[in-house]
């Protein structure tokens, strides 16, 4: 529910979500491996010029 109450360009970073709800980074980071591979997440990586 909390991703889900962000706007649509809102950048996921598994820290803010941890601190947000109490959670660990890794419990956070599972949980977000399960949502993907049920297709609710997809993962898009963005570099800018310089391929950072």
């Amino acid at each position: 529910m909390y991703i889900l109450s962000k706007p649509d360009n809102w950048i996921v970073r598994t820290e803010q979500i941890a601190k947000a709800n109490g959670c660990g980074r890794d419990s956070i980071q599972s949980a977000l491996r399960e949502i993907e591979a049920a297709g609710y997440l997809v993962r898009t990586e963005t570099r800018n010029a310089a391929g950072q």
